[in-house]
Formats: structure tokens, C-alpha cells, sequence
């Protein structure tokens, strides 16, 4: 690799990290800020990240497409460092809220990261530079872990937003200095529907909001109803309006390939599951003995326990990007749901023992990784030149979503069969756990079946595919907005 490859490599790793470097330290510091407000109100922390990533990530994506993915990865990152400083001098909750959902914009950098290395790169090394980028995601969230607690003992939740803003203010001058302001952009006059194509952000949050208020409001509550019947409208008229516009800002014309639906599905199913290792595997290793369930490990010896599983993810996932490389997107997504299903399985199988909990832990997340790698190539090397990026914002999306509604599944899920807590209340039991446990167990086996249909692609067979892929968008090289 150049010099000048290195350092591009180089700049979007340090971007890369910083997408979960800021969320991870924030979900370390949520205890300290809830008892400093003495307000649960906190959860919209994360809410609202979540919110703001999930209208991002599409709209960066296309974006960048059209106007060029490095122009606008700095405009994400600086969203990003102005959130962190917003929270950094917040007096109050709404404010924190407010600067905290600002920098939920910095999860558009992964999807912007990886289009950037198809576009820089040879196609046969995007598979190894995708390991990379998302090896350098789990290290952000490492350091974040390490760092959120350490900082918040010694200097204050707000510390942690400080510090995210300056090292964002560090990553956008590598990025501008060594990635530089050039590459692929629009240069076709074409006019893309702006507000008519952004409708599906209002759907998606309002469904998100109902997902959240589910436990408190009831699956009958009228509000609740309300808000997924109005998600529903505006969301099939968003659909409808994509469907039959000449240049929309999302095409939906992306998902009818198998060869990129397939990858999308498979996505959804990983965030529906095995995405949300860190949660439900924190619940169970803090979880005290008394209970029947749980290893009874206080919140630093379980960080620390799960320390060895992060670590082998960051290490592994370059290799990943080898192997999707050697045996293709298709085989990997196979081979990968499968050990992970393994991991889990092992996971149920002996839940009263740490070493067996762990090893369980280092296989699913390891092929989890892998699986990952496997999906966002099968994205970006199978999308049209002129929308990587809106192929790669749109996996974050669908991400993001499915994220949401799966961690609301396993709270169901640990809601079903509880027992009685030491200090009052209600905990998951044995019961619970391993339900979870074969939940998402179940939702791996079946990405092993759908990944099964994704069409395998070597030599000739994969340029006729992206031709075909081109032919179906009938989109043009790029457009402008209208507002």
C-alpha cells in the first residue's frame, strides 16, 4: 500500500473511532448523570442518538453521493464535535438531551467511512479495508469503556464531552489534511425531491418513540397506537412517493436485487440479536446470585470481564475482511451465523460458569465481527459506483432501527418471567436469560437460511450484476436538491 493509501487508511480509522467512542462513554457516564438530575428521563440520552443516527445515516449517505463522501463526512464529524461541546456546558437535562442527540450524527461516519474505501481503493482489497474500518469501531467503543469510567471518577460526567470534542476536532484535521476534499461527486444538473425524500426520518422516529413508550403506555394505549398508525401512513407514503419518483433521494430500487437486499435483511436480523450482546450479557454477569440467575459480578469486574471478548473483536476483524475476501461474502455470512449461533448456545447450555460464559461470549462476538464484515461488503461492493454511499448510509439505518426494536424484544423477553429482586422489585430470572439466550440464537439460524439465497458472485458474474444493479436505478450520475 502507498504512502498516501496508508494515510487515508489512516484519517477514516481515526474517524471510525470516534462513531462509538462518544457513545460508549456516554452509556458509561448514564448512572452518574441519572443521579445528578434524579430524573430517569435520561434514557432520551440514548433515545435521542438513536433518533438522530437513524435520520442521518441515509440522508449522509445519498449526500455524499451526490457531493462527495469526504465533504460531508467533515460536515457529520463537526455535527458531532458541536453536540459534545453543546452537552459539555449543559445546565440541564434538555440541554444535555439536546447536545447528546446533536452527536448522534457521528454514527453517519462508518457508512461514509466504508463508501469512502470503495472509493479510494482497488475492489480487491475493499474487503480487508472494511475489516479495518470496522475493527477500528470496536476499538473506539475499547477505549470508550476504558476511558468513560475513568474520566467520570475522577472529573465529572461532563469530562466525557470535552474530551469527545477535542478528539473530534484532532480527527477532522486528519481527515482534512489526509483525506482531502476530492474524489468521486455529481456532476449531472438533476433535481432530487429534498423534503418529500427525508419524510421517511419523521416515520421512523415516530416509530422509535413508540417502541420506547411501549412498557409504560401498554401495547393498547391509544398514544401509543396513535403514533405507529401515523409512523405507518407516512411511512408507506414515503415508499410510494420513492417508488414512482424519477430521481429520489432514497431508491428503494436498491432493495429488489437479492444481491443487495439479501445483505440488508441479514442486517436487520444481526442488530434483532446478536448486536445486542453488550446489553443483555451486562444484565446477566451484574445480575446478583441470589436471584437463581446472573454471575453476582459488580459493573467494573463485568466491563473487565468482557474486556478479552472486545479485544479479539478488534484483532479478528481484519481477518474477517481477509477471509470475505477468499471465500466471499456469501460463504462467510454462512459459516460466521453459525459459530455465533454456537456461541450462544454454549452461553445457555452453562450459565453458571464464568469460563463457559465467557468462551461463549469470545465466539459470538468474534463471529459476529466477522458477520458484520461480511454484510457491509456484500453492500458496498454490490452497489452501483454512484451510491455507495447511499447503500452503506441505508445498512446503518436499517441498523439502527432493528436495534431499537430488538433490544425492545429481549426487555419483553426478561419482562415474562421474573423473580424478586434483594432490594424490591422485579429482575429476569434463569427462565428469562435463556430464552434470550435461544432468541437470538434463533434469529442467527435463520440468517444462515436467507444468507443461503445470496446469489454468489466471482469474476464476469459480479460486473454483469453491478450493470444489472446500474440498469435498475435508472438514476443518472448525480443531482442536485430541491428544497
Amino acid at each position: 500500500m502507498s504512502r498516501r493509501g496508508l494515510m487515508v487508511v489512516v484519517a477514516l480509522l481515526m474517524a471510525d473511532v470516534l462513531s462509538t467512542f462518544e457513545l460508549t462513554m456516554v452509556l458509561t457516564a448514564m448512572p452518574t448523570i441519572t443521579r445528578s438530575f434524579g430524573s430517569t428521563d435520561v434514557v432520551w440520552l440514548v433515545t435521542g442518538a438513536s433518533l438522530m443516527a437513524t435520520m442521518v445515516c441515509a440522508l449522509a449517505g445519498r449526500l455524499g453521493d451526490l457531493y462527495g463522501r469526504s465533504r460531508v463526512l467533515l460536515i457529520v464529524m463537526a455535527l458531532a464535535m458541536l453536540g459534545s461541546t453543546i452537552a459539555a456546558f449543559a445546565t440541564n437535562l434538555p440541554m444535555l438531551i439536546a447536545g447528546t442527540s446533536i452527536q448522534g450524527a457521528g454514527s453517519a461516519i462508518l457508512p461514509l467511512a466504508l463508501a469512502l474505501i470503495r472509493e479510494r481503493f482497488p475492489s480487491e482489497r475493499v474487503p480487508f479495508f472494511i475489516g479495518v474500518m470496522l475493527a477500528g469501531s470496536m476499538l473506539g467503543g475499547l477505549a470508550g469503556l476504558l476511558g468513560g469510567g475513568l474520566l467520570v471518577d475522577n472529573f465529572g460526567w461532563q469530562s466525557i464531552y470535552g474530551v469527545s470534542a477535542a478528539y473530534a476536532a484532532v480527527a477532522i484535521a486528519a481527515v482534512w489534511t489526509m483525506v482531502g476534499l476530492g474524489g468521486a461527486r455529481a456532476t449531472d444538473q438533476r433535481r432530487v425531491a429534498m423534503f418529500r425524500g427525508a419524510m421517511f426520518a419523521p416515520a421512523i422516529a415516530m416509530l422509535l418513540f413508540a417502541i420506547t413508550k411501549l412498557r409504560d403506555w401498554g401495547i393498547q394505549d391509544l398514544r401509543l397506537l396513535g403514533l405507529v398508525a401515523a409512523s405507518l401512513v407516512i411511512g408507506g407514503f414515503w415508499i410510494r412517493h420513492q417508488l414512482r419518483e424519477e430521481h429520489p433521494l432514497i431508491n428503494l430500487r436498491l432493495l429488489v436485487s437479492p444481491q443487495m437486499g439479501i445483505p440488508y435483511l441479514c442486517i436487520a436480523l444481526m442488530a434483532l440479536g446478536t448486536l445486542q450482546h453488550t446489553m443483555i450479557l451486562q444484565m446477566f454477569l451484574q445480575q446478583p446470585l441470589v436471584t437463581g440467575a446472573g454471575l453476582g459480578l459488580t459493573a467494573t469486574l463485568a466491563s473487565y470481564a468482557l474486556m478479552p471478548v472486545r479485544v479479539v473483536c478488534v484483532i479478528t476483524s481484519p481477518v474477517g475482511g481477509r477471509l470475505v475476501q477468499a471465500f466471499g461474502p456469501r460463504s462467510m455470512l454462512i459459516y460466521a451465523a453459525a459459530a455465533a449461533a454456537v456461541g450462544w448456545a454454549v452461553i445457555a447450555a452453562f450459565p453458571t460458569l464464568l469460563p463457559a460464559v465467557l468462551a461463549g461470549a469470545v465466539i459470538e462476538g468474534v463471529a459476529g465481527g466477522m458477520l458484520y464484515t461480511a454484510a457491509s461488503s456484500a453492500i458496498v461492493q454490490g452497489a452501483p459506483s454512484d451510491r455507495i454511499g447511499e447503500a452503506a448510509g441505508l445498512g446503518a439505518v436499517v441498523r439502527a432501527a432493528a436495534l431499537a426494536v430488538g433490544s425492545q424484544v429481549l426487555a419483553q423477553i426478561l419482562a415474562t418471567w421474573p423473580v424478586e429482586a434483594p432490594t424490591g422489585g422485579a429482575m429476569p430470572s434463569g427462565q428469562a436469560y435463556a430464552t434470550s439466550f435461544i432468541y437470538i440464537a434463533a434469529t442467527l439460524l435463520v440468517m444462515m437460511g436467507i444468507a443461503y439465497l445470496l446469489p454468489r458472485r466471482h469474476g464476469k458474474a459480479r460486473t454483469a450484476e453491478r450493470a444489472e444493479a446500474a440498469e435498475m436505478l435508472e438514476q443518472p450520475d448525480g443531482a442536485v436538491l430541491k428544497l
